[in-house]
């Protein structure tokens, strides 16, 4: 068996991807440990029987943004793991992101280099608001900078 194949008792009726994954990596006992991409989590399954033993969640914070561009455009500027993106028309799409804070979601968003439209979880508005700001301070000249 080659590094990255499965194990040939592995089936499609066995393991089934529900979420994205970003690492895989078995160890001497058999178990799989599995890093989430989009989903923010962590799972160790058992290689023999297709169980999950533990889940690990990481991000807190999830949210899904209407991103103005085709999916497939946004999809190029995604790294791996930093959302799922969804199309819902020829010039538009959603992205599900997941992370610790609304301020790291922000971040995420902003990133993208494209427009969007955030309209919830509040947190993320009031970051994206926040983050605005500051790069509106971050041009101003120094007299005008306040808050």
């Amino acid at each position: 068996m080659r590094c990255g194949d499965p194990p040939s008792r592995w089936t499609s009726r066995r393991v089934r991807a529900r979420t994205p994954s970003l690492g895989l990596e078995v160890d001497r006992r058999g178990r799989l440990f599995v890093a989430g991409g989009t989903a923010g989590d962590a799972r160790v399954v058992d290689t023999r029987t297709g169980e999950v033993l533990a889940r690990y969640q990481f991000a807190t914070v999830r949210a899904t943004v209407t991103v103005h561009q085709p999916a497939a455009v946004v999809a190029e500027r995604l790294w791996p793991g930093m959302g799922a993106v969804e199309p819902v028309d020829a010039g538009s799409c959603l992205v599900h992101l997941g992370a610790e804070t609304a301020a790291d979601l922000a971040w995420m968003v902003a990133v993208i280099g494209v427009d969007f439209t955030v309209t919830e979880p509040p947190e993320l508005v009031e970051a994206v608001r926040a983050l605005g700001e500051r790069c509106r301070r971050a041009l101003a000249p120094p007299a005008d900078r306040s808050g």
